[in-house]
């Protein structure tokens, strides 16, 4: 029984006038009812979270004013970009940490038009992103205090609009030209095709340019601290077998490892594995990225040249990280069955093999 039945079964018993309800509100009342019901749920925790997502959705809904759907969808992409010019333009960091700003005063520190900035606000004062305080002040919320300067939110947002949402747009037009199949090779990409460079591999497009490299490889650094792959998975069970294996066998190899930033969170939680016996794979470029950073926790490991789509070099490791594997997601679903396809050839029965994101 939902809120809306109980409080109309009281009237009716109570001889109370009951006023016309419309459609709209009787949903919130049974919306509202079912929310509660999830309170005394059997269900998992993760099942309840979705359906009271479900649910929040569907009251949101109802509570706008009757639009077309498609302004509905819309409406996130014009969020989308306004976050973007107000991270580019250090927008959040002119806006006090407390307190307001005025729309004069915040256009003045950007050098910007104050119309331009009161419209691309106001994109964000809909979506809950910021506060408007009367008809002249802007002021922070805790979500538009994530993305000030070099915090990760910032840091992935950004190479998430550059990297993958622009060249995405142009994927009508590759799938137009290419036909409307999964890619079946490293060139001739949706995202390589998005950055007008098609025959070119995604890792190329990405390490083309210093920016894009560094930003890249920043952004993965920064996924790893928001969600941290070491505390998904238990590395107990190698400790042993360290003890019994040949000194020379490599304990992990982690296949396009980038910076490091996944074996080295390994390490700083696993000390018990040897450092010496780590091997991190990747272009000749990004180790040599690797060497010059001289961090301590990876001095030791050794920097295997290697091309992802060759056969591996090495074949009796115990533990094999898919760094890579980000990166093989954005050429397609088969390539990136194909990438699995490839390392899993070289697992033995001693080996596990686990993917960092």
């Amino acid at each position: 029984m939902n809120f809306y039945t109980i409080e109309t079964t009281y009237r009716e018993k109570n001889n109370i006038n009951i006023p016309e309800i419309s459609s709209i509100t009787e949903l919130l009342y049974d919306l509202v009812g079912k929310l509660s019901a999830l309170i005394e749920s059997p269900l998992k925790q993760s099942e309840v979270n979705e359906k009271i997502t479900q649910i929040a959705e569907r009251v949101i809904a109802a509570a706008r004013p009757d639009m077309p759907d498609w302004t509905t969808r819309v409406n996130g992409f014009g969020e989308f970009v306004a976050m973007k010019l107000f991270i580019d333009w250090n927008a959040f960091e002119a806006i006090p940490p407390s307190g307001t700003i005025s729309y004069e005063e915040l256009s003045k520190k950007l050098n910007a038009d104050k119309s331009l900035v009161q419209r691309i606000a106001w994109h964000l004062i809909a979506r809950g992103v910021l506060i408007q305080v009367g008809e002249e002040e802007l002021a922070h919320t805790e979500i538009s205090k994530r993305y000030l300067p070099g915090l990760p939110d910032t840091v992935v947002f950004s190479f998430w609009y550059e990297g993958t949402i622009v060249p995405s747009v142009k994927m009508p037009e590759h799938f137009a030209k290419y036909g409307r199949r999964e890619p079946d090779s490293e060139i001739r990409t949706p995202l390589a095709f998005g950055f007008g460079q098609p025959e070119m591999t995604p890792y190329e497009v990405y390490y083309q340019e210093p920016k894009r490299r560094d930003q890249f490889q920043k952004a993965m650094q920064m996924a790893q601290y928001a969600a941290p792959f070491t505390g998904s998975y238990n590395f107990s069970w190698i400790k042993e077998k360290i003890r019994n294996m040949d000194e020379q066998r490599a304990v992990l190899v982690d296949v396009g490892a980038g910076n490091g930033h996944v074996t080295k969170a390994i390490l700083q939680e696993n000390s018990f594995i040897p450092t010496e016996r780590v091997v991190l794979e990747d272009r000749e470029d990004v180790l040599n990225h690797v060497a010059g950073m001289n961090d301590p926790w990876l001095k030791d490991a050794k920097l295997q040249i290697h091309d992802f789509h060759t056969r591996q070099p090495i074949k009796r490791q115990y533990f094999i990280i898919l760094s890579k594997l980000t990166e093989t997601l954005t050429h397609g679903f088969s390539q990136t069955l194909w990438f699995i396809g490839y390392v899993d050839a070289y697992i033995n029965m001693a080996m596990r093999l686990v993917s960092s994101y």
